[in-house]
């Protein structure tokens, strides 16, 4: 009887080996990420559509933080330890922090890769990472363009950024350079990190300023609500970076749009957790940029929008 339960011992415990065995076998993905909600849905969206569904055939560790460096360290630290399989870093400061902590692969959303050091060139990125490149100091001058476009007579142009943000810092420097063009000023109002934020916010008022441009920086995005409320009640002609800062109401935009983006993302990982080497696979630059007008506003504002730039508009919201 006691050989029986021995036996019978044995054979249940390598049952439970057996159901167990899988979850091993099952991938497991860092998110590195500024508590932004729609870059987390855009990028599960691309998971499922890669055919991966959370908990079955993918775990994924969600970490988000807001505008701290050591909240930031402290998390890209904890994914490393947990042996991920890859670690997907959104925006330029996780970036650098995964890369300084891991030498797993890095799956990564940024501003200019190779000004930063995070890849040799986009063609052959040579190091642990690879992702997507979302250039967004080539785009300030476009979106001052349109910006003058809206408001020609403006001489003050304010500048909302995180200058603690290196390629939000190379962006505002190109800012600069277009309001040089333009013959009008700049006037910068920093935002290093929320608390920072509520106070600069509180200095932009057409007493400062005759219109105003917000930067790409993904921490002023985790806070669009904030900003998008402030600046409407101040009247000022504004220029948004992302379509989604729509969804608080608020008047113009010209950049990426996210949601595909972090589809594209999702690829990236899909290649990584095949087996491609980061090194090998080229970093793509994001080209496709979407010009969005909302016109209901202009008119609550009594802001003339030339037809030309409804014209020029890929989407008029009215």
């Amino acid at each position: 009887m006691f050989r029986t339960l021995v036996v019978g011992l044995a054979i249940l415990s390598v049952a439970i080996t057996a159901r167990a065995a899988p979850s091993s076998s099952i991938p497991r993905v860092g998110v590195l990420m500024p508590a932004v909600p729609l870059l987390e849905e855009g990028l599960r969206e691309g998971l499922r559509g890669l055919g991966y569904v959370e908990g079955q055939n993918l775990l994924v560790e969600w970490r988000s933080y807001i505008g701290s460096d050591v909240a930031l360290r402290s998390m890209a630290a904890e994914l490393a330890q947990k042996r991920v399989n890859v670690i997907v870093a959104i925006g330029s400061p996780p970036t650098r922090v995964a890369l300084e902590v891991t030498s797993s692969p890095v799956v990564f959303m940024a501003g200019d890769p190779v000004a930063a050091g995070f890849a040799e060139s986009l063609a052959k990125p040579g190091r642990n990472a690879t992702g997507l490149s979302v250039v967004y100091t080539e785009l300030v001058a476009k979106q001052m363009d349109l910006l003058h476009q809206l408001a020609p007579k403006a001489r003050r142009i304010g500048h909302l950024t995180n200058s603690s943000n290196a390629v939000a810092a190379l962006g505002a420097e190109e800012a600069r350079n277009a309001a040089r063009v333009l013959g009008t000023r700049l006037i910068m109002f920093d935002a290093r990190d929320p608390e920072q934020l509520t106070a600069t916010l509180r200095r932009i008022s057409p007493s400062m300023v005759d219109s105003v441009l917000v930067s790409g920086e993904l921490m002023l995005l985790a806070n669009k609500t904030q900003i998008a409320k402030a600046l409407r009640e101040t009247g000022l002609p504004t220029m948004f970076p992302f379509k989604d800062y729509h969804h608080e109401g608020v008047l113009m935009s010209y950049g990426p749009n996210l949601t595909e983006t972090m589809h594209r993302l999702a690829v990236y990982v899909d290649k990584v957790l095949k087996g491609a080497r980061p090194s090998a696979i080229p970093i793509e630059q994001v080209s496709r940029f979407e010009f969005v007008i909302n016109l209901r506003l202009a008119h609550d504002l009594s802001i003339d929008v030339p037809q030309l730039l409804l014209l020029r508009a890929d989407e008029v919201l009215q």
